[in-house]
C-alpha cells in the first residue's frame, strides 16, 4: 500500500516537472487562479508615481529626457574647453624659427623702416610745395621769381618721387597723381595771379 502510494506521487511529480518543462504556462495555470483582479490596483512601494517638478509640471519621464540632455550638453563643452586648451598650448608653445626665415624676417623689417623714410621724404617735398603755393596765393601781388622759386622746390620734389617709383616703394601712378597734383596747385595760383 504505501509502496503504491509513493510511486504514485512520485509518478505525478514527474509528470508535473516534464509538463513544467515542456510548457511553462501549464505550470502557472494553478498560480493564476489565485489571482483577482482587486489587488491589482492596490497602491503599494512599488508603484510609480509621476509627481510634477516645480517648473512648468513635467513628470519624472521628461525630466529623465531633459537630464540626458543635459549631461550631452555638457559633455561637448567639456570637449570643446579641452580642444582650446590644447589649442592654446600649442600657441603658446616657443616656435623654431628657420634661420633662412629669421634672416628674411630681418631683411623685411629693414626695407620697411627704409620704405617709410622715402615715403616721408615724398611727403615732406609735396608739403613744402603746398605751404609755399599757400603762402603765394595768400599774397595780394606775386613776383615772377617767387614763381621761379617754387618751381625749383617742385623740381626737388619730382625727382624725390622719381627716385621713390624707380626703387619700387610708390607705385608708378601714385607718382603721377602727386607730380601732377603740384603742377595743378601752381597753375591755380598763377591763374589767380594772373601770371600766365
Amino acid at each position: 500500500m504505501l509502496r503504491t502510494l509513493l510511486s504514485a506521487s512520485l509518478s505525478r511529480i514527474a509528470t508535473q516537472r516534464i509538463a513544467g518543462a515542456a510548457c511553462p504556462c501549464l505550470s502557472f495555470s494553478s498560480k493564476f487562479q489565485s489571482l483577482s483582479l482587486s489587488n491589482l490596483y492596490k497602491p503599494t512601494a512599488t508603484t510609480f508615481t509621476y509627481k510634477p517638478l516645480g517648473l512648468g509640471g513635467f513628470s519624472a519621464n521628461t525630466s529623465f529626457r531633459f537630464l540626458y540632455k543635459a549631461s550631452k550638453a555638457s559633455a561637448k563643452i567639456k570637449k570643446k574647453k579641452r580642444k582650446e586648451e590644447k589649442r592654446d598650448r600649442i600657441r603658446n608653445q616657443p616656435k623654431q624659427i628657420n634661420p633662412s626665415a629669421a634672416k628674411r624676417a630681418r631683411q623685411s623689417v629693414k626695407r620697411r623702416i627704409y620704405n617709410r623714410a622715402r615715403i616721408t621724404q615724398v611727403k615732406i617735398g609735396v608739403n613744402k610745395v603746398l605751404e609755399a603755393l599757400k603762402i603765394l596765393k595768400n599774397k595780394t601781388v606775386a613776383q615772377p621769381d617767387e614763381v621761379v622759386a617754387i618751381e625749383k622746390l617742385i623740381e626737388e620734389a619730382h625727382s624725390v618721387i622719381d627716385k621713390v617709383v624707380k626703387i619700387g616703394t610708390l607705385h608708378r601712378k601714385t607718382g603721377a597723381r602727386r607730380k601732377s597734383r603740384l603742377a595743378r596747385r601752381k597753375k591755380a595760383v598763377e591763374l589767380h595771379h594772373g601770371l600766365v
